[in-house]
């Protein structure tokens, strides 16, 4: 095996990360360099294998890990998840804290850390085949410890691969049902299709899919696009970007499906594609993936049992969704007038109730461009405008800076105020500072501020509604070839229909409460998934084992 600690080839990337820390990694240096903590000696941006830690202490194989907003999206979720674990098989443990964690209470942080100090070493794979050094009654295997009566074979063993395939001879005018690559949504369970004819199908609906078949994505596999189809289907071809998996006789294709997210193939999948120059693998490699398998009344008993939470995921993500589209169509009618509250309506009759009309205005009537230079090259957070979250912190949302060295031809963006990326408007790339009293934003933004006449909460709903986005489209300046841009005259004469104030913020008032409910639901949505990648690593590895006489009472019950 080559070297594993501080590879040369990533020693740039290293250095580029040491001399670029974030403000929450600098502040945890300062805590830990020089054998500050306990007398332990920690590196910063110390590597292992292909993984660059931001910090790690060597006598304790402790690896600290700062986690901006990338770590929080699914796809973040999953790449820290594969990372854990193959420092975990390593010897090496890992903790987490949120750059915020770090910001707001750097003793607690501490503490938390020195809680690791003499702790047991996480243990590295031994041997495999042996049994006497992990729990009795399991084996080690290349996928870790393992039920002694469980089996470690290859996908090759329990599924036939691409077993069928439309070819040349197909006739002409077949009409079948079409499954691409982005067709598969592994998140909500969800499947769309496209009616085709053969003459017209792109060369890659090859793949001929049956009922029971499990369809696993083999271009960027690390996304997780897998799926089980479940129905009795007839003419259905999916993308040869796929690997059709159909189960043998004595294995469970549900078992096979779930096995697919567990990190003992997430381990494989990223062996393979590290250093690979285009992110996929080839149906030899899908051959050779090893699977945990017990036998086969336990497999339909784990499958089971996470079938259980997928449906209750899956029951929780359409309630999500449409609870966004109510709110979509709520405020489509609140920002339009077309749904007037009571109180509101009667004004408007002339009956007893608040006062004035909805009346046309101009963006510059309610708001005013501002522009402040950092001059003095302030030590400010930098942020970034993106199109569904607005502004965020720069550094801590992509994970890498992304900006210029030389902050003073950047502008400050106050708290309350708006901001818009000038030359990326009609994507939507516009926010609301809330996040820091005094931020910097790119010198190719365009910075303003509201006055009396308007609520923050408000406009900034309007600004992000596809009224105004087809608004912003209209009025992009520029032409096919080059990117446009919208600037403030452009922007500042959109017209639009206010409302007085307390229609304002009685709108922003009720959008708000339905944002915390939607709020709450992705709470106890990701809670749920939470649960079940718990269940999957204890029952996909035989840590936990599922009482089947039970499961088969229950089934006669």
């Amino acid at each position: 095996m080559g070297r594993l600690n501080n590879k040369s080839s990533l020693k740039e990337e290293r250095r580029a990360l040491r001399n670029n820390l974030t403000k929450a990694e600098f502040l945890l240096w300062q805590n830990l360099k020089g054998k500050k903590l306990e007398g332990r000696k920690f590196r910063r941006q110390h590597s292992f294998a292909n993984y660059i830690m931001d910090f790690y202490c060597p006598a304790e194989r402790l690896a600290i890990e700062l986690d901006g907003q990338h770590h929080y999206t699914e796809e973040g979720k999953r790449e820290d998840a594969v990372r854990d674990a193959f420092l975990r098989e390593h010897g090496i443990r890992v903790l987490r804290f949120e750059n915020k964690e770090v910001m707001n209470d750097i003793q607690a942080v501490l503490q938390k850390i020195k809680k690791q100090f003499n702790l047991p070493q996480s243990p590295s794979l031994a041997k495999e085949g042996e049994t006497g050094g992990g729990r009795k009654g399991y084996k080690n295997t290349k996928l870790g410890w393992i039920p002694e009566d469980w089996k470690l074979l290859s996908i090759e063993n329990i599924a036939l691969i691409d077993h069928e395939s439309l070819n040349g001879k197909t006739d002409p005018d077949y009409t079948f049902d079409y499954i691409s690559l982005s067709d598969v949504d592994s998140e909500d369970f969800h499947i769309e299709t496209t009616k085709l004819q053969f003459k017209n199908a792109p060369s890659r609906a090859r793949r001929i899919v049956q009922c029971g078949d499990v369809l696993m994505s083999t271009v960027r596999p690390n996304l997780q696009g897998f799926t089980v189809i479940r129905n009795d289907v007839s003419n259905l071809i999916c993308s040869t970007g796929f690997a059709v998996l159909s189960v043998k006789e004595n294995f469970n294709n549900e078992y096979l499906y779930h096995f697919l997210f567990s990190s003992g193939i997430s381990r494989q999948l990223h062996g393979l594609l590290v250093g690979s120059n285009y992110p996929a693998i080839n149906s030899s490699d899908v051959r050779r993936l090893k699977i945990a398998l017990p036998e086969i009344n336990e497999q339909k008993a784990i499958a089971q049992v996470l079938s259980t939470w997928d449906k209750a995921i899956d029951t929780l993500t359409q309630l999500i969704a449409q609870k966004q589209l109510k709110k979509k169509a709520l405020m489509q009618q609140l920002l339009t007038g077309k749904k007037r509250f009571p109180a509101f309506a009667k004004a408007s009759a002339g009956k007893p109730g608040f006062e004035g009309e909805w009346k046309e205005v101009k963006i510059s009537d309610v708001a005013n461009e501002y522009s402040i230079k950092n001059r003095n090259n302030k030590d400010l957070t930098v942020l970034s405008c993106t199109k569904y979250d607005g502004l965020v912190p720069s550094l801590e949302y992509f994970g890498r800076k992304i900006y210029s060295d030389n902050l003073d031809a950047y502008k400050v963006v106050k708290r309350g105020t708006f901001a818009y990326a000038t030359n990326h408007i009609n994507e939507g790339s516009i926010g609301f500072q809330d996040i820091v009293e005094e931020g910097l934003i790119s010198p190719m933004y365009t910075c303003f501020k509201t006055n009396e006449f308007v609520d923050k909460s408000y406009f900034f709903m309007l600004l992000k509604s596809h009224e105004f986005m087809h608004h912003y489209v209209r009025r992009t300046e520029g032409s096919i070839n080059r990117r446009g841009g919208l600037r403030w005259g452009g922007f500042s004469g959109i017209k639009f229909q206010l409302p007085p104030i307390e229609e304002q913020l009685k709108i922003s008032s009720i959008i708000e409460l339905v944002n915390k409910e939607i709020g709450l639901l992705n709470k106890n949505l990701d809670a749920l998934k939470n649960q079940k990648k718990g269940l999957m690593q204890v029952l996909l590895t035989g840590k936990k084992r599922v009482n089947i006489i039970k499961q088969g009472e229950n089934e006669n019950s």
